[in-house]
């Protein structure tokens, strides 16, 4: 995400003052505290495909290691506690080639017997992030990373497609991916929320498009997002429908970026059962 650092592409002094005054208003209407910076659990349920029977995953996003405020055993024992059958983690692991030592004691643990993927924010390129030992440390922990790959997973007699696109903002996304097997229910990792429309425009079938990066605002005092970064399209966090086959859903994610802290949009972990 979420804001852009000195130094990223967007930065300006005006954006600065912007979060600035957010953060003082935040303050100010009491809103910053303890509880707003604790692991939340947010449950969601998509009827988008027909199942019979549901298929959970738990959703992370944007967790910006280590700069996150929560208890990283407790976000492992939610996750398992909830019997997820996928895990997916929508970009914005890290920030820093520095960090890829983290990967494996971030991720390692979760129980998921569908599989665990992973695609790639802004800042993993931002940063420089050696991609391939991104992808290896992510394997060690169990998880598949996907740059612009498809993988097929079975469920209820049918087989589902997990796209993983690379980043809008400063990756190459191949969009035409989306296409492949379009008879197939089709989960689409894609960090931006903003890459729903040239999704649609290239997939005219059912799919469920699972995003992050706009931390639902991170300074959002009384729930209001005073600013998103670029990427994020009219969309903060929650459920949409884009166009008339397509939901998507929008994590408001897990870590800070820039300012050390949350007010009115708490680290979230998602929980999406689909039909």
């Amino acid at each position: 995400m979420a804001a852009d650092a000195p130094g990223a592409p967007g930065w300006t002094r005006r954006r600065l003052l912007k979060w600035a005054a957010g953060g003082g208003l935040a303050l100010a209407s009491g809103a910053l505290g303890v509880e707003g910076n604790c692991l939340h659990v947010e449950r969601l349920q998509v009827d988008r495909f027909g199942f019979r029977r549901r298929l959970r995953l738990g959703l992370l996003a944007d967790l910006h290691a280590p700069r996150f405020s929560f208890d990283l055993d407790r976000l492992k024992a939610a996750i398992n506690a909830e019997g997820c059958d996928l895990v997916v983690s929508v970009g914005d692991l890290i920030e820093e080639a520095s960090s890829v030592g983290l990967v494996e004691g971030l991720l390692s643990g979760l129980e998921a017997p569908l599989g665990r993927f992973a695609v790639l924010g802004n800042w993993e390129h931002w940063g420089r992030v050696d991609l391939r030992a991104l992808a290896l440390a992510h394997a060690r922990a169990g998880f598949e990373l996907l740059i612009n790959a498809r993988v097929e997973v079975p469920w209820e007699g049918a087989v589902v497609s997990i796209v993983g696109l690379d980043d809008m903002l400063d990756g190459s996304p191949r969009w035409p991916l989306v296409a492949e097997r379009p008879d197939d229910p089709a989960l689409i990792l894609s960090h931006c929320p903003a890459s729903a429309e040239a999704i649609v425009a290239h997939r005219p079938d059912p799919a469920l498009i699972l995003s992050g990066h706009t931390h639902g605002g991170q300074i959002a005092p009384l729930g209001w997002a005073i600013w998103t970064p670029p990427g994020s399209g009219d969309f903060v966090r929650g459920r949409y429908e884009v166009g008339d086959k397509a939901t998507m859903l929008v994590s408001p994610g897990l870590g800070n970026s820039v300012i050390p802290f949350r007010t009115g949009s708490p680290p979230t972990l998602m929980i999406v059962d689909v039909l």
